[in-house]
């Protein structure tokens, strides 16, 4: 090794890759480098391989020789990009009107199979992280997991996985990277509009009637006849409530149904849509002597 002292010169990185070199200039003192925009490759069978040879220099005046005697030593390394068929994915976005999914990513085992025969893959722990919303997954660990008790909108869900890879350079050495962590989201949008709720059934003595419930806070609300008869009039909602009012009920039961409907498109996708609806139902005993 060249002795390292106050007659340094020059301390620097070279980059040789397919012909070219550039030089990162080291500051002195420091011994770092962060390297950005190395080559990548989509190919297993042939990995971006881009090799750092780090120099040490040193100059000093010879009063013998009267000249300058000049040493260098340099130590080359060796930064391989794994090249990868397919990223890992999370699954697709779905637009539900429940409040629970069934996840569908790409297990860690499955991943290491798109390596086979590159690479000597071990899964060294895959799971589910919560990025926005809310939900339970039964198994954090399975790529098919089912999430509960999704956040109503949308709710991001990211699967990640960690691997160790054992990798043959050109020299026929192996090197094992430590890990190797790859991720995906996948967007959940649960679509599911107010609950709507109404009060117990009820008897009248007129052949006309209000109705009345609370406003929903997600989705538009409307009212139906759905068995008997009535003419329903004056829909309109306030801030709190919604009513109506419903003429010529027919004699005995008359049925009129609660709508609350709530539609929803991604602007991601205009593929994952959905329109969901709740309801429920009155019945109003019209007992009315004609």
């Amino acid at each position: 090794e060249v002795e390292w002292g106050k007659d340094n010169k020059s301390i620097y990185y070279t980059r040789t890759n397919k012909g070219y070199t550039n030089l990162y200039k080291i500051a002195d003192g420091y011994f770092n480098v962060a390297l950005q925009d190395l080559p990548t490759s989509s190919d297993p069978a042939n990995p971006a391989i881009s090799t750092f040879r780090w120099y040490k220099h040193n100059e000093a005046w010879d009063d013998v020789h009267k000249n300058f005697v000049s040493c260098t030593s340099w130590d080359e390394v060796r930064i391989t990009v794994i090249g990868l068929q397919q990223d890992i994915s999370a699954g697709t976005e779905q637009v539900l009107c429940d409040d629970f999914a069934t996840l569908n990513a790409t297990s860690g085992e499955q991943f290491a199979e798109g390596l086979a025969g590159h690479y000597t893959v071990n899964v060294l722990s895959q799971k589910w992280s919560i990025i926005q919303g809310a939900g339970s997954f039964d198994n954090v660990t399975n790529a098919n997991t089912q999430v509960h008790n999704l956040a109503f909108d949308t709710n991001i869900f990211r699967w990640t996985v960690e691997l160790n890879i054992q990798s043959q350079n050109t020299d026929g050495n192996y090197i094992n990277t430590p890990s190797c962590i790859t991720s995906d989201d996948v967007y959940i949008t649960n679509a599911q509009p107010s609950l709507a709720a109404l009060s117990d059934d009820r008897e009248e003595c007129t052949n006309n009637t209000a109705l009345s419930t609370n406003k929903p806070i997600r989705g538009e609300g409307k009212w139906f006849v759905k068995d008997g008869g009535g003419t329903i009039k004056n829909q309109a909602c306030t801030d709190q409530q919604c009513d109506a009012y419903v003429e010529n009920m027919g004699a005995g039961p008359n049925t009129f149904e609660w709508v609350v409907t709530y539609k929803y498109e991604s602007p991601k996708n205009a593929q994952a849509k959905a329109t969901c609806t709740t309801r429920d139902e009155i019945i109003i005993y019209n007992h009315t002597v004609n």
